[in-house]
């Protein structure tokens, strides 16, 4: 009996250890990155200093990808993140940004959605999608009742989405 247990019981637990390792992050050195994605990190960063590169390998419709993600802290003392896939492609750039830096159209979006919260993040996201890239802006507000809001917003001035 103790056997047949064990017989069922170790694939099982060998195929959850395995799966738990498969995929998942890595730091490693700017070295082991291939030199495609050192390129689009390097044009990205602007002249910034990449701090931490961490490769990720995650399954997509069945397909084993991996993504680069750089840390970089710039020469004004911003901090951004630069995701970019192993064909060298950008993924995606997230940066914090001021609020004097976000175009009227955006601002004023923001500002009519917020309720008179108060704007404690802004971050500018652009992204690759269907081989464009497009710029949305990221907005963290807090309304005067103490709840957190998070408002999308294209450079347009377009509302995206709100989440309470």
């Amino acid at each position: 009996m103790k056997k047949a247990l064990l017989l069922i019981a170790l694939p099982i637990t060998m195929a959850y250890a395995t799966s738990s390792f498969a995929g998942g992050e890595e730091k490693i050195k700017w070295s082991q990155v291939p030199a495609a994605v050192q390129k689009t990190i390097t044009k990205h960063a602007g002249g910034g200093k990449i701090e931490e590169i961490e490769k990720e390998t995650e399954t997509k419709d069945g397909k084993s990808v991996t993504v680069y993600e750089a840390k970089v802290k710039r020469r004004d003392g911003k901090e951004l993140e630069i995701e970019v896939g192993e064909n060298g492609k950008l993924i995606k750039k997230e940066e914090k940004i001021k609020w004097s830096q976000v175009p009227a159209a955006v601002q004023k979006t923001i500002t009519k959605h917020a309720g008179g919260g108060k704007i404690e993040k802004i971050e500018k996201e652009t992204e690759t999608k269907d081989g464009k890239l497009v710029t949305v802006y990221e907005a963290k507000v807090k309304r005067r009742d103490g709840k957190e809001l998070e408002i999308e917003v294209g450079e347009n001035g377009k509302l995206i989405k709100i989440d309470d």
